[in-house]
């Protein structure tokens, strides 16, 4: 890919603030799910996940991981299937201890918010909705925290917030971000 910077313009979040901003999604995207369910049913079942939780660790620890790793796959099919990129395009692999997935080739900014948003609406937002007709808190709790934990990702949403559906955009190759095609229609008109 050409990714010369007269052609390309960098979103990324500086490595001194990246958890500064996660921190910053995370009470948000946690109270998407809490708040309705306790309005609901009120704190019992929220008490009876937490005790599920205490009283099955192993089996909680094999969820999370799986979690990580479903979490990560999602992106795949997201980027797959919305932007028609094949897994050949694609990089899996861990830094610092984190899995990732990055798309290689650059995807229409519309396939690449739907792959990015994709593990936070399965794995967080749809469990969260279920337990709020269910009555389960130890689903909830895992959808709040399969919500908190896709705060990177809505970091990435909202650094796309103003790019057109239509714009080019590429995982950034060396830093926590991505690079949008330059255009003259690239950038959405603000309206006042």
């Amino acid at each position: 890919m050409d990714t010369d910077k007269t052609q390309w313009d960098e979103r990324i979040i500086p490595n001194n603030i990246v958890n500064i901003a996660a921190l910053l999604t995370f009470l948000p995207l946690t109270l998407v799910a809490v708040l309705p369910f306790i309005l609901i049913h009120g704190r019992l079942p929220v008490g009876r996940g937490f005790q599920w939780m205490t009283e099955n660790p192993l089996a909680l620890a094999g969820i999370l991981f799986g979690s990580v790793l479903i979490h990560e796959a999602l992106h795949a099919i997201g980027w797959a299937w919305f932007g028609r990129v094949s897994l050949n395009e694609m990089k899996f692999g861990i830094l610092k201890g984190n899995p990732y997935t990055h798309v290689k080739v650059p995807l229409p900014a519309r396939a690449y918010r739907w792959g990015g948003a994709l593990p936070g609406i399965v794995l967080g937002a749809a469990p969260a909705a279920v337990s709020w007709f269910n009555g389960n808190g130890a689903l909830m709790l895992f959808g709040a925290v399969m919500l908190a934990a896709a705060g990177g990702d809505a970091i990435m949403l909202w650094l796309l917030r103003d790019v057109r559906p239509d714009t080019l955009v590429q995982d950034h190759p060396s830093a926590i971000g991505c690079l949008i095609k330059r255009t003259d229609r690239s950038i959405q008109e603000r309206s006042n």
